[in-house]
């Protein structure tokens, strides 16, 4: 991520060790050097300056968005990240231990346990919204209508079933969206078109089990006008 250093022991030793490195001379005529308490204080302050470093590079990087943030590391590290992070949705629950070795599957086994439940209660809560405003001009099941909407910008929240395909294409000069069975040459699935373009303006996607699914629908979704 730009704007964090890459080596975390390079960037908390730099300038610390030969600042703080003394020296006199040995009975022999060697040099002894020796340490001073600054040292332990200026890393200190070098870590705190790395974790503001990396709390700009995070809010830049997930910018107005409302993803929980789960913090990795020892648990000092962490609480000391706590007491500087400025993102107002870091988890109290993190990843504790050393995750140096962890590669990005591992971290990702890890992580899902603490946010599935709140995925989970969000997807519940937006399904509630979804069944309330059901009837009205905010909420459709209708892939067309939805297609055209995501196009706008207009989609507050989808809601499409995992594992499933609606092919077809989308005339941008007619404004027609036309729907195959199976899919056809030059043909693109409705449903990932649909739910790219409602992420890319700033909605959010649901996917879930198609037994799940408001109405038992293909497609559902929660319009802003």
């Amino acid at each position: 991520m730009r704007g964090i250093p890459k080596n975390l022991a390079t960037f908390l030793n730099s300038d610390s060790d030969e600042k703080h490195l003394q020296s006199h001379s040995g009975g022999n005529g060697a040099a002894i050097f020796h340490g001073n308490g600054a040292a332990e204080d200026d890393k200190d302050s070098k870590m705190l300056e790395l974790f503001r470093k990396v709390d700009k590079a995070v809010k830049n990087h997930i910018k107005d968005d409302e993803v929980p943030l789960i913090l990795a590391g020892i648990s000092s590290l962490q609480a000391s990240y706590k007491q500087i992070n400025s993102y107002a949705h870091v988890l109290e629950e993190g990843i504790n231990g050393n995750v140096d070795k962890l590669t990005p599957k591992q971290l990702l086994e890890k992580a899902l346990p603490i946010v599935q439940p709140i995925f989970r209660q969000e997807r519940e809560s937006a399904m509630e919204i979804y069944q309330d405003k059901r009837g009205t001009k905010l909420a459709s099941d209708n892939l067309n209508e939805i297609f055209k909407a995501s196009k706008d910008g207009r989609v507050e929240t989808l809601f499409v079933p995992v594992g499933k395909q609606k092919w077809g294409k989308f005339d941008n000069k007619t404004n027609e969206l036309r729907i195959n069975q199976t899919a056809k040459p030059g043909d693109k699935d409705l449903l990932c078109v649909a739910s790219t373009r409602t992420l890319q303006k700033g909605g959010k996607v649901f996917v879930v089990l198609p037994e799940q699914m408001p109405d038992k629908s293909s497609i559902a979704a929660i319009l802003r006008y």
